[in-house]
């Protein structure tokens, strides 16, 4: 019978998983992790992560290798009573649903997509003209950000971005800015991606995002997160090479309305 058994380091994940996301999550088992430390275990094809702070969610992160259901969902009910009730499953949008339906617990499914690239692209327009940015100009960028994308779940002086770049216009404006963030060995998330809104449909946002991919594939993966409604910029990704992979997380039921008639609430917040 199969044996739930630790993944100590990274690179011990890498060698159970060839998936992205798993590896991506495996930064919570680094030294460098901005956040508590998190730990990884095995059972049968399934593997799992459990990351504190992880892309602002406590989560488990989990992956079955083919259709190994099963194991995946007897790690996950493990590892989610021992984590406890701020910690969410992420994993592919089948699996999740797999998972929901066999388990007794009441949640709902939340929905987004994950991208990523592994090979060199064609550069879009534009890329030439992004840099990275000096800590001096970090306070223009989040200027920016606030007026453009005030919900950005990555903003300057946060620790889980390692570098930020940006794209200014011809008259020296600042006008479309994103970071190299969350980074775990071989794979990096592409976030806090921005454009002023007086600069949009010009293809800022697409040149900042291709400079920043072309960085990280360097290194190895480049990936970001995406709402799955928003088409226009799973288009615009995709034109750079990203990958759409529908990923979900189960979220907790809301509480029911109680005898009094107060509304019940939801600890969901945010999309992903």
């Amino acid at each position: 019978m199969p044996v739930v058994r630790p993944l100590l380091t990274p690179g011990e994940v890498a060698e159970a998983t060839d998936d992205p996301l798993l590896r991506w999550a495996s930064q919570a088992l680094a030294p460098s992790y901005p956040g508590p430390a998190g730990s990884a275990w095995r059972l049968g094809g399934a593997v799992a992560v459990v990351a504190p702070g992880l892309f602002r969610r406590d989560r488990i992160v989990l992956g079955g290798a083919g259709t190994d259901v099963v194991s995946a969902r007897n790690l996950f009910r493990q590892l989610r009573e021992r984590a406890g009730p701020s910690f969410r499953l992420t994993a592919s949008a089948r699996l999740a649903e797999r998972l929901l339906a066999a388990d007794e617990h009441r949640g709902r499914l939340v929905s987004w997509g994950w991208m990523d690239v592994t090979t060199p692209q064609p550069g879009p327009p534009g890329a030439d003209s992004v840099r990275w940015l000096s800590a001096e100009e970090l306070p223009e960028a989040a200027d920016l950000l606030r007026r453009a994308s005030p919900g950005s779940w990555l903003w300057p002086g946060d620790p889980a971005a390692t570098r930020w770049a940006g794209r200014w216009d011809a008259g020296g404006r600042l006008v479309a800015v994103g970071a190299d963030s969350w980074p775990a060995p071989g794979v990096s998330l592409i976030a806090g991606v921005a454009t002023c809104p007086t600069a949009r449909g010009r293809g800022a946002g697409g040149a900042v995002t291709g400079f920043l991919r072309d960085a990280l594939l360097r290194e190895g993966t480049a990936a970001l997160m995406v709402d799955s409604t928003n088409d226009t910029a799973i288009r615009v990704y995709e034109r750079l090479g990203f990958r759409y992979r529908a990923l979900a997380s189960i979220e907790p039921a809301p509480v029911p309305a109680g005898p009094v008639g107060r509304p019940g609430t939801s600890s969901s917040t945010g999309s992903s």
